[in-house]
């Protein structure tokens, strides 16, 4: 069961890192055509609130998808690295609030840090 777990996990994050790296796309496109704002800084004053921060610097937010996305595919190769697996569970954290989430995959202790906002 537990390695069910660990590979919705896995899936769920991939997912999360994919919209991401969607929306960092969709920005790059818009800035590239000329139909956003000249500056990355019009996105961070909320020209279009849809995208969110990750989006304030397409390039960074695409290097760390492909980041992310390496590090999850290692702990899929290494599937008893307890290390890597407690990484993965903090990949997810950011996520929290998406309705996918399981509270499970929050190994952190009780407290007010664990609100799903």
């Amino acid at each position: 069961m537990a390695e069910q777990s660990t590979a919705t996990l896995a899936a769920f994050v991939l997912a999360r890192i994919a919209d991401d790296e969607e929306r960092a796309l969709f920005v790059q496109r818009e800035v590239a055509a000329g139909r956003g704002p000249e500056t990355h800084q019009a996105w961070r004053l909320g020209w279009h609130d849809e995208y969110d921060l990750l989006c304030i610097e397409p390039e960074r937010a695409l290097a760390e998808c492909e980041a992310k996305r390496a590090i999850v595919h290692q702990q899929e190769a290494w599937d008893q690295d307890p290390t890597l697996l407690w990484v993965v569970h903090n990949l997810a954290l950011p996520y929290a609030s998406h309705p996918e989430y399981r509270e499970e995959w929050d190994w952190r202790p009780p407290g007010p840090h664990r609100s799903r906002g």
